[in-house]
């Protein structure tokens, strides 16, 4: 198995996980806070 793609499945997992974590008051506070950074 190539290990490119099973750090892909993992990552991919823990996005999940995370985007279903949070509320979307966090994203509407981060969003903003990313853009402004970049």
């Amino acid at each position: 198995m190539m290990p490119g793609r099973q750090v892909l499945a993992i990552s991919r997992k823990d996005v999940e996980s995370y985007y279903s974590k949070p509320p979307l008051i966090t994203w509407g506070l981060l969003l903003p806070a990313v853009l402004m950074l970049s």
